[in-house]
């Protein structure tokens, strides 16, 4: 299910690489109260910002047309993209990190960390892919750091197959610079 469901099982997932002390669930900005992002992730080295995007396991969706389920995809990965844009922009904006995790103030000054970015979304098709590269492109261009966009079945087989935080890292790399040489 989206929302809360579907985060705590991206950080159920993510806790097969991170530390659970490296995970934030739904993080606060600390002027206004608004989440930054649904999860986010910091580790010595590198701060990983997700946005998850899902639809409800309803009968109406689950028997909706190939062609609105390949729209719905489409629709969530640029949402999703949006949504990190503007975690981006907060990053870039306050100096040290803080943000509010249950009521309390987290401080972390974020010096030489990498911002990596993933959008998550229920699934993707194959016929699309031209049609997400162009969005995460542009979301590229926009934020000029990497960012990803996965299917929940992708975010598991990394979770599963990534060694620690730098086997994470290096496969995101991997993905990423491969993107950016063959546009897809």
């Amino acid at each position: 299910e989206p929302g809360q469901f579907q985060e705590v099982d991206i950080i159920l997932l993510l806790q097969r690489i991170f530390s659970p002390e490296q995970i934030y669930h739904a993080p606060r900005r600390v002027n206004d109260g608004e989440e930054i992002c649904d999860v986010l992730v910091i580790t010595d080295e590198f701060c990983l910002v997700v946005q998850a995007k899902d639809s409800p396991n309803t009968e109406t969706m689950l028997t909706k047309s190939l062609e609105r389920k390949r729209a719905k995809a489409k629709s969530q990965l640029h949402e999703g993209c949006n949504q990190i844009a503007g975690a981006i922009g907060y990053f870039r904006r306050v100096r040290p990190l803080r943000f509010t995790i249950d009521d309390r103030e987290q401080k972390i000054d974020m010096g030489h960390r990498d911002i990596l970015s993933l959008v998550v979304v229920r699934e993707r098709f194959d016929y699309d892919f031209m049609d997400y590269s162009t969005r995460l492109m542009a979301l590229h261009q926009k934020i000029d750091l990497l960012c990803l966009g996965v299917g929940y079945g992708e975010l598991i087989e990394l979770c599963t197959y990534c060694e620690g935080p730098d086997g994470l890292r290096s496969a995101y790399m991997q993905l990423f610079y491969d993107a950016l040489n063959t546009g897809v």
